[in-house]
């Protein structure tokens, strides 16, 4: 009995580490919606619903939920389109408020990995109102086709055919070939226009007629020349709470670099549950011309054209990174802004390689190395941040600059002042938190003994180098 007591702090650590493990899971959230909620001008016609969640979903189901005629009509079937995102396509009336709801008190089939079901999400939307009488009034489906050809291939007045296109969808309904066709016409148009973004939103609702294979084949086609092979993105990986939270940190540190005549640079790494790191960094744009900015904006240079760079929301930019003709490896990335960039405003943005490298194991499976470098050339305040989601932590003791919690994330920061050619370097371990279905069921035999009073079985349990001593041993060392 004298051994156990000696044991005490010992016990309560487990106490703790098994209340930690019982609030462990959370339920995901809804984080972002197109149409954004609470929009009232979106555009009538075939269009597609995206609900993006906080973390990596279960696919097994889900659950949009509504009805009446404040429920939109969806075409073909929904389907998710990566780890976090749902989409579907839905055709919208003119003048309408639409409302549907992401799970509901009795319908909750949208859940994360661990079964943990979405928190209930109400989306509210509405369309604009058709200006003036249709082009194509009291015309069948197929007569009105016909017209926008017309008006797309002989008058070239792309305006117009969009219009008559767009009433072809929405009545030809259930006349797939009709349907079809004007869809894939109507991404032609855009794509005429210039406006790529819209062509492929229109090129790629083409898919939700599969009987027509010819028409779904020459849209695929298309979608291939306008759509880059996927990239292993940063900042689609990482959520938007997070990527505002350091866009905040790094316009503060801008700054503060102002304040003493630095220039300001920021790599950003993120580090999944399966060890593959994402870098990027994190950058901003002055305009010091003394008028609006239009057109080709040169941001910057780099030696990785690989890249894609992004707003403070993670939204993607308009860039077009072209080698520098007169250095060898060397780029120059251009930004054609949606609007004018006004005199002394800034634009601060986010870039991300394309591509992703495996963490060096070390010490076994659970614990690898990030090397973090980089050699910028002239005085500069510089930041590393490391993003980690909540399986994992740096282990050991670094002199961190920042820790901040973000919305399941830890967003850890080293800052440094450099001089001139300095190179700055920062090694950290990341390790994988203990397994939480074993430590619970370690936890709980424990417990069960103590009340049963079998004090030698929890002294077996509790003692150096047991499973309940490895588990705690392993939250210290995360809470030091």
């Amino acid at each position: 009995m004298e051994k156990f007591k000696h044991n005490k702090t010992l016990f309560a650590a487990v106490l703790l580490f098994f209340l930690a493990t019982s609030v462990y899971a959370v339920s995901p959230k809804v984080v972002k919606t197109i149409p954004e909620n609470g929009d009232d001008n979106i555009r009538p016609g075939l269009r597609r619903i995206k609900i993006l969640f906080d973390q990596d979903m279960s696919h097994r189901g889900h659950s949009v939920c509504g009805g009446g005629p404040t429920f939109p009509e969806i075409v073909g079937k929904p389907r998710w389109t990566d780890k976090r995102t749902f989409m579907m396509s839905a055709k919208l009336k003119p003048s309408t408020e639409y409302e549907l709801y992401v799970n509901s008190p009795s319908h909750k089939n949208f859940k994360n990995l661990q079964g943990e079901p979405a928190v209930v999400y109400h989306l509210k939307f509405k369309t604009a109102a058709v200006k003036g009488k249709a082009p194509g009034a009291g015309k069948s489906p197929a007569m009105l086709l016909q017209k926008a050809r017309y008006a797309d291939e002989t008058e070239g007045d792309l305006d117009k055919a969009i219009e008559i296109y767009q009433e072809v969808i929405e009545q030809a309904d259930k006349i797939e070939r009709i349907a079809a066709q004007a869809t894939y016409q109507l991404g032609m148009c855009y794509l005429k226009k210039g406006e790529k973004k819209k062509a492929a939103e229109y090129l790629g609702l083409v898919s939700n007629y599969p009987t027509q294979k010819t028409i779904v084949a020459k849209a695929n086609q298309q979608l291939k020349k306008l759509k880059p092979e996927k990239v292993e993105s940063i900042f689609e990986e990482i959520p938007t709470q997070v990527i505002e939270h350091l866009a905040e940190r790094y316009t503060k540190l801008t700054m503060e670099a102002n304040s003493k005549n630095l220039l300001c640079n920021a790599h950003v790494y993120y580090v999944d549950v399966d060890f593959k790191v994402y870098s990027g960094g994190m950058s901003y744009y002055y305009n010091r011309a003394g008028r609006p900015q239009t057109g080709r904006i040169q941001l910057c240079i780099t030696s990785y054209p690989d890249q894609t760079l992004y707003d403070t929301l993670g939204k993607k930019l308009n860039t077009d990174i072209v080698a520098d003709k007169n250095r060898n490896d060397i780029y120059n990335i251009f930004w054609i802004p949606d609007e004018p960039l006004r005199p002394d405003e800034a634009l601060y943005y986010g870039w991300s390689r394309n591509n992703t490298r495996k963490l060096s194991v070390i010490g076994g499976p659970d614990k690898g190395l990030l090397v973090m470098q980089n050699q910028y050339g002239p005085k500069v305040l510089e930041t590393f941040f490391v993003v980690l989601p909540k399986d994992l932590y740096i282990s050991g003791d670094y002199d961190v600059t920042v820790i901040s919690e973000v919305d399941e994330f830890t967003v850890y920061s080293w800052t440094q002042e450099l001089e001139q050619n300095a190179n700055h370097h920062v090694n950290v371990v990341i390790q994988k938190k203990a397994k939480i279905e074993n430590a619970r069921t370690i936890v709980e035999s424990f417990l069960s003994a103590v009340i049963a009073g079998n004090t030698g079985k929890a002294i077996k349990l509790v003692e150096p180098g047991s499973a309940v001593a490895r588990q705690v041993g392993d939250m210290q060392e995360f809470c030091q």
